[in-house]
């Protein structure tokens, strides 16, 4: 044992020896070292491993899932059935692609390639594309398409027997510009490679053949909007109309009551004679007209022209009209509409609407009515021929009428011209801006259809049918004059031109009068679509008019999509779909308007008058499920109606809008255009 200790110890010195002369100062002696192996570095390789979903959806984000990803982040490069995706984010495990809208054919879902390229790595994949909007509705329900995408490309799915009512709608604000386009269809499944049967409408009619009808033709033309455009700019120039009656009574030495006219004076009675300027055109200069008071009431005052072909011997009409405003339409204008007497506080007023009948209508506006000018609303000191009264200016009998049947037609004028006497009232006297005259007249028409209800034609949202409105008006069933008759024969129509004639057309683009027959369609179709609105969303028809008469919701289509609460846009294709789904005869269902039957009414008056009008006037193409490509133009505030039809078996139908000419983008996609979808069957 003690020579084994002996023999470690030796060794021991031995070794420490060796290393003690290893790491001297010789710079001479041989170096000793111990290496550790490290590790060859690993590649950092990006690639991509997974696909995160399982349909690529047109115009969203594809995303892909990888590793160290953001290392090659600038050289990723992805397609998609040949089509180039953009980078939208990348981070070391996860990248974001742009599928875009409108680089894809319209067609069904399908399955194609996908590629994605690195530096040193690709990955390759199929996904299922989808570009179409897929629509599923139950019978009844319909939606609108607004944004791009969603529009260009639709696919509808249904079981069974199915039918659609197409909508396309033209929003496009400039006025008569016109959008091209095409309308196709490919069916998938069962339906593939089928061809569609395409019907087109038959619209010809002959003219009007009955003698009540003919004989009560619109009085209302686009001169009657060219009046209302005047006045606009009459009320412009004329700036704030209480302001101007403050400063003139300060100017005056007795005060306001110094600057009234004589004609309208408390102390005028039956049989009195005064006169009138007749203002047609300019606020500076008009007629002067001699009157005789036939009828002074509490709310109206009835003025005739001493040199009419009948002067003196219409006396109980005219006093029939008066009574009947002081009774039945100025309460309903004050309390549903607007007041007509908004102004008379400020202008020292009597309390009372002048109605002054005379043949300067007749003579210098032909085909008109009646009509009414915001420069008597105005001091003398503003406008030099104002009467400073609430006066408005109607026809007198012509040689053709008898007085019964002109007191029959100028009942509805009443109303309506003492609306529009209620608008300029309640806008002055609040400093609002006056209102587009195609909803002005629109409005109007609102009036006139709620005169129509006092006797005993329906109240809101009732769904009043042909026999209690129309039906009645034409038969004389009671004293009541016709008026629900020209709002749907003027409907119908606007309807048959409805891809020619912008709804509320009063005037030609170029400011020319359209005739009576296009001006009664644009007035009747501005009517529909406040009443669309009325139905459709207000929830007290008494606010929302009041409101859109007094401008409280502002002015134009601007006014109507407050008090929806919906864009534009949207607005017009609900309510164009509306038209589409109603005015389809074929169509399961009644869809009836909330207040009015009008599919109703309108068969009611093809079975009455089988030559002047169609149980079906809107032109509306059917076509059964399967490919098609049917050519069509709209002009700005149109509409075009397709039906599709057919058996869907487990299939379904593409359909794809596409331009073709003005307002076409870049991917073939009319940018004015919407499209809406109801399923009717």
């Amino acid at each position: 044992m003690r020579r084994w200790r002996v023999a470690r110890a030796a060794l021991v010195a031995c070794a420490l020896g060796v290393l003690q002369a290893c790491s001297g100062a010789d710079a001479t002696s041989p170096i000793l070292s111990t290496v550790t192996p490290v590790p060859a570095p690993v590649a950092t390789v990006a690639k991509v491993t997974r696909v995160l979903a399982d349909t690529a959806d047109a115009g969203t984000v594809l995303a892909l899932e990888g590793e160290q990803l953001s290392a090659a982040s600038g050289q990723l490069k992805a397609t998609l059935d040949g089509v180039e995706l953009t980078v939208q984010a990348v981070s070391s495990t996860r990248v974001e692609l742009v599928v875009p809208a409108g680089a894809f054919s319209c067609a069904a879902p399908r399955m194609v390639p996908l590629r994605v390229t690195l530096p040193a790595s690709s990955f390759d994949a199929t996904v299922a594309l989808r570009v179409a909007q897929r629509v599923s509705l139950a019978v009844g329900q319909s939606v609108s398409l607004l944004s791009t995408q969603a529009t260009r490309c639709v696919e509808l799915a249904a079981t069974g027997n199915a039918r659609y009512m197409v909508a396309v709608v033209n929003n496009t604000q400039a006025v008569s510009e016109a959008a091209s386009f095409e309308l196709r269809g490919v069916g998938t499944g069962a339906l593939a490679g089928v061809a569609s049967q395409v019907t087109s409408p038959t619209l010809s009619l002959q003219g009007l053949r009955a003698s009540v009808v003919s004989g009560q033709a619109t009085q209302e033309t686009g001169t009657h909007g060219a009046l209302l455009q005047q006045e606009v700019a009459h009320a412009a120039a004329g700036g704030n109309a209480v302001a101007a009656w403050q400063r003139s009574a300060m100017r005056s030495t007795v005060g306001a009551n110094a600057l009234r006219s004589a004609f309208v004076s408390a102390a005028l009675q039956v049989g009195d004679i005064t006169t009138v300027t007749a203002i047609a055109g300019s606020c500076a200069a008009g007629r002067a007209v001699r009157a005789r008071v036939v009828y002074a009431g509490t709310k109206a005052l009835v003025l005739e022209d001493v040199t009419a072909p009948r002067a003196g011997s219409m006396d109980p009409q005219y006093r029939e009209l008066g009574a009947e405003f002081d009774k039945v339409v100025y309460p309903l204008l004050a309390e549903q509409v607007g007041d007509p007497l908004a102004m008379n506080n400020t202008m020292a007023g009597d309390g009372r609407v002048t109605m002054l009948f005379t043949r300067f209508v007749n003579d210098s506006l032909p085909g008109t009515a009646g009509y009414v000018s915001a420069c008597n609303f105005y001091p003398r000191s503003t406008f030099a021929a104002s009467n400073q009264d609430e006066l408005f200016y109607a026809r007198v009998a012509g040689a053709s009428e008898t007085p019964e049947e002109w007191r029959r037609a100028m009942r509805a004028t009443v109303v309506h011209e003492a609306k529009h006497l209620a608008s300029f009232a309640e806008r002055l006297s609040r400093g609002t801006t006056f209102e587009e005259p195609w909803l002005e007249e629109a409005t109007a028409r609102v009036a006139e259809e709620l005169y129509a209800r006092s006797f005993g034609g329906g109240s809101f949202r009732e769904s009043v049918s042909f026999a209690a409105s129309v039906g009645c008006e034409l038969t004389q069933c009671d004293d009541r004059p016709l008026i629900m008759w020209k709002h749907f024969s003027g409907l119908h129509t606007w309807l048959r031109s409805v891809e020619q004639q912008p709804a509320g057309q009063i005037m030609a683009g170029n400011g020319a009068a359209l005739t009576a027959s296009a001006a009664n369609a644009g007035y009747s179709s501005g009517w529909a679509l406040v009443r669309f609105v009325l139905d459709s969303y207000a929830s007290s028809e008494r606010t929302a008019l009041r409101d859109l008469v007094a401008g409280r919701s502002g002015v134009g289509m601007a006014a109507l999509s407050k008090v929806a609460q919906q864009p534009e846009a949207s607005l017009m294709a609900s309510w164009a779909l509306s038209l589409g789904v109603q005015g389809d005869v074929d169509a399961a269902g009644a869809f009836a308007t909330a207040s009015w039957q009008w599919r109703a009414i309108i068969g009611g008056m093809a079975s009455m008058f089988p030559g002047a009008f169609s149980a079906q006037p809107l032109p509306i193409v059917r076509v059964s499920f399967g490919s098609f490509a049917l050519p069509k133009r709209a002009l700005s505030g149109t509409a075009s109606y397709t039906a599709l039809e057919g058996s869907a078996n487990g299939a379904s139908q593409i359909v794809e809008l596409r331009a073709t000419g003005n307002g076409s983008a870049s991917a073939g996609q009319p940018v004015s255009l919407t499209l809406a979808v109801s399923r009717t069957r």
